[in-house]
């Protein structure tokens, strides 16, 4: 094997097949199996997410207003921690790190300014459907979308019937057009698309923790990378003739669960999405529509036993919010 490589290396025009050739090469097949239930196992009524309980959402909320009284008064047990958390996990908290952490490097500063580019095409993830309808087979329906959401930008995309039990009871924020925080909401969209973009390694490796490179990847550049194929995407469905949304960071749908049913990967010790291609480290968005595709199986790449025995991210998680226990009931989810 080991003369074959270097054989490669020395004909002009050639390079040895790398990790990443491997890969591309071997995307399916070996080591997935595919199946019409997902590796999460549901025990018992599922219930709705609130929005509203993400802790961004809580973070944002101002002591004195209405909407605080009315959030601890439900829930008075997260009051005190959360007003520990408030001062690292607002907006502003975060705006005001971004611009300290930055301070001193004009060019990321610039460069994470650019990457917020997602954030003011919001209006554009709902819109006008096209009143001619373009009639498709589901089977050609879904290759053309694929087809599509890989041409805006996506890396990996996957079909499921959207499952009502992964979409938010209420609304966290004020940021979806038609919404203000506390709406119920309502979503009777058939299908979902799950859509993933990989994370730049480079970028992340290029420093531990809190760094410059990490921070712009992890937390603008991924949006973007995910966000702006999204919306795209259902821009490109309403132009057929079929109502779709395109939702944005915390929106109407659990892009996990979402993730998982359309065969993306499974949920690992960690609570994040692992995929085959590029274990956790992706985005990912969600596109739901009335567009007739045909579906894709889960897959099981055999994340479930890993994590029944490596406990690395519980190991070193600082906060200790990563738990070495088994697997627990969630909602009605285990």
């Amino acid at each position: 094997m080991g003369e074959a490589v270097r054989e490669i290396n020395r004909t002009p025009g050639r390079e040895a097949p790398g990790p990443r050739a491997f890969r591309n090469s071997n995307r399916a097949g070996f080591w997935t199996r595919r199946s019409k239930n997902p590796t999460y196992e549901v025990v018992g009524e599922l219930e709705r997410f609130d929005a509203r309980d993400v802790l961004s959402s809580r973070a944002g909320l101002k002591a004195g207003t209405d909407r605080y009284r009315d959030y601890y008064s439900r829930h008075p047990e997260r009051e005190e921690k959360d007003k520990k958390l408030r001062p690292f996990a607002s907006a502003e908290a975060r705006e005001h790190q971004r611009s300290s952490l930055f301070g001193n490097e004009p060019l990321a500063l610039a460069l994470s300014n650019a990457c917020k580019i997602a954030y003011l095409l919001g209006d554009s993830a709902y819109g006008h459907v096209a009143e001619h309808k373009v009639q498709l087979t589901p089977q050609v329906a879904a290759k053309s979308i694929k087809a599509a959401a890989r041409y805006f930008g996506a890396d990996l995309v996957g079909i499921c019937e959207l499952n009502p039990a992964w979409v938010y009871s209420h609304c966290g924020n004020d940021d979806m057009p038609g919404f203000k925080w506390g709406d119920p909401i309502n979503l009777n969209h058939r299908y979902a698309i799950a859509i993933a973009a990989a994370h730049n390694f480079d970028m992340l490796l290029s420093g531990r923790g809190i760094g410059i490179m990490p921070t712009i990847e992890t937390n603008e550049t991924a949006f973007s990378k995910v966000t702006i194929p999204a919306i795209r995407l259902a821009s490109y469905i309403r132009a057929l003739g079929y109502p779709a949304d395109a939702h944005m960071m915390t929106s109407k749908v659990n892009s996990v669960a979402v993730a998982v049913d359309a065969g993306l990967g499974e949920v690992g010790r960690n609570g994040l999405l692992i995929t085959k291609e590029y274990g956790p480290g992706v985005r990912i968005n969600v596109v739901t529509t009335e567009l007739p595709m045909a579906v894709d199986m889960p897959v099981d790449i055999g994340v479930q036993d890993f994590c029944d025995r490596c406990f690395k991210c519980a190991d070193t998680c600082s906060s200790g919010s990563i738990s070495r226990r088994g697997k627990e009931i969630i909602r009605g989810v285990k």
